[in-house]
């Protein structure tokens, strides 16, 4: 896959655990948080925003990243 890495980007709030005001939990961030450097070592980027969930990710968070990651890479 390392070959194919050229856009593999991922972002994640921190706190992201589901949706609990609706009794859904479900661990959106820990398994990505846990299997960080192995996803980096396979060619992925990474972003841990730190304090939010899906629910609450402002787009001042994650656009400034995102915009970076895509910054010089062509489709």
């Amino acid at each position: 896959m390392r070959d194919r890495a050229g856009l593999l980007y991922l972002y994640v709030g921190s706190e992201d655990v589901g949706v609990p005001s609706l009794n859904l939990t479900l661990p959106v961030a820990e398994p990505i948080i846990e299997n960080k450097a192995r996803l980096e070592a396979a060619g992925w980027q990474v972003d841990v925003i730190d304090g939010y969930d899906h629910m609450n990710l402002t787009l001042d968070a994650w656009v400034p990243s995102v915009l970076d990651f895509l910054e010089g890479k062509s489709w």
